[in-house]
């Protein structure tokens, strides 16, 4: 074996020119490859946080009318107008059904924060806007910022100062607004009467997803009196686990536990809050894969005439090899290790570029811009995000690469007789007849019949 792969590093170096034109087709293809799936690994990961942070938590508590919402509707969570107010006493004891179990599981639980978010029209001099109210606790601000699903642009995300809120830099920029500036927020309450109060801009946020920048962050206790919500009442209510990898199973015993009595409420996991969220990302990532695995084939295929043409030149070189006591399968061994070497380095040569390239913008961001792509990638920023997995993925599909790229010419070469192959005479070979005859010893197909090829 040692001397096999000797041979097959003196084959590499001696064609130098074939080598490096090889070689660097490979390297596009990995570099493709591994630069896309790093990218799409940071959409899915700044779409997941973004959704689990702002919209479902761990576990997602709704009223009865969210629950009806397809889950593949992208605003099920964002566009409600969630419980119906003539239904009080069975709202109520709801909710007093839901604090218990919280309480009950409170071992389990992070953190749980009821959340308001109701559209509202936002109102400064003669401009009108549309907006998404969006209550916060102290404690949720510090959750969102230490993960850095909001980051701020100037001022805080949640004030002191009564009567304060955080918009978008998107918005503050459409409507001519800056920190200082008063704006009136004018809402629907659950009852239908129309309210408005006025509040003060004390903090602008960095843009997201375009669905996220619509968001007016203020204080729980300002939208509650905004909207006129009577105590303990919330739209969607987000629950954050010690360990979110038992969501599944917190979710379907809550809901067990909040419809034995009412099907007010219920509690349903990320996953199955919105397949949106949880599964753009992946299909996309998917459907970039599979285009630069096709164009990895049909550089496969374009090595594979390449490869033909030139172990016919060598036909004499593996003659000789055969003379001298090779085995067929140790002539194709040195074909396979020739071609699978070169293309390992050019996975190496491939993965560190991306590791450098995600060194480097990993922390700063590529800029991609606005408008509806961030609707895919989560933010008008993408932070690429190499993992392990697919590495193993680039290297399995190399393997394969290098066995349909060599494996046809390199057989058929290591079957022809050793006289054909010290007179370069190629007959032609059928690589069926190769398996038919390594299944059944002795026999052969009629239809390889060894023809030389132009004869």
């Amino acid at each position: 074996m040692k001397n096999i792969i000797k041979i097959a590093f003196r084959n590499i170096l001696a064609k130098k020119k074939r080598s490096i034109l090889i070689g660097l087709a490979i390297w596009l293809s990995l570099f493709l490859l591994m630069t896309t799936d790093a990218i799409m690994n940071g959409a899915q990961k700044q779409v997941s946080k973004s959704y689990v942070n702002l919209q479902s938590g761990d576990v997602a508590v709704i009223w009865e009318n969210t629950k009806k919402v397809k889950n593949s509707d992208p605003s099920r969570l964002l566009a409600i107008q969630a419980f119906e107010a003539e239904k009080k006493d069975q709202n109520q004891q709801a909710i007093s059904r839901l604090e218990t179990f919280v309480k009950d599981h409170s071992e389990e639980i992070q953190a749980y924060y009821p959340t308001i978010i109701r559209n509202a029209q936002m109102t400064k001099g003669n401009t009108v806007d549309t907006a998404k109210v969006f209550s916060l606790t102290p404690q949720y601000q510090d959750m969102l910022l230490a993960s850095e699903t909001v980051k701020m642009d100037q001022g805080v995300l949640l004030s002191d100062q009564p009567y304060s809120i955080c918009i978008s830099a998107d918005k503050a920029k459409a409507n001519h607004l800056k920190l200082g500036d008063k704006v009136t927020f004018e809402a629907i309450t659950p009852d239908g009467t129309s309210k408005s109060l006025d509040f003060v801009i004390t903090g602008i946020y960095s843009n997201m997803a375009i669905y996220d920048n619509k968001y007016s962050f203020m204080s729980y206790n300002n939208a509650k009196e905004l909207f006129d919500f009577e105590s303990g009442y919330f739209d969607v209510g987000r629950i954050f686990l010690k360990h979110p990898d038992q969501r599944g199973r917190f979710a379907e015993t809550m809901d067990q536990y909040l419809t034995s009595e009412s099907p007010i409420l219920r509690a349903e996991s990320s996953e199955m809050a919105s397949s949106f969220f949880t599964n753009t990302s992946t299909m996309l990532k998917a459907s970039f894969e599979v285009f630069v695995v096709f164009f990895l084939c049909v550089i496969a295929l374009g090595i594979y005439s390449t490869i033909k043409m030139n172990l016919f030149g060598r036909m004499k070189e593996f003659g000789t090899i055969r003379a001298i006591g090779y085995s067929r399968f140790q002539s194709f061994l040195i074909i396979f290790f020739e071609f699978y070497f070169l293309s390992i380095i050019a996975m190496v040569a491939a993965l560190i570029m991306v590791v450098v390239l995600v060194l480097i913008v990993g922390n700063t961001g590529i800029y991609l811009g606005s408008g509806a792509i961030t609707t895919v990638i989560g933010g008008e920023r993408i932070y690429p995000v190499l993992k392990v997995g697919d590495t193993i993925l680039a290297f399995l599909i190399i393997t394969l690469f290098t066995i349909i790229s060599s494996g046809g010419p390199g057989l058929k070469l290591c079957y022809q007789n050793i006289t054909d192959l010290m007179l370069k005479r190629q007959r032609k070979i059928s690589l069926f007849s190769i398996f038919f005859r390594s299944i059944f010893p002795g026999s052969e197909p009629k239809s390889n019949q060894g023809k030389f090829i132009g004869s």
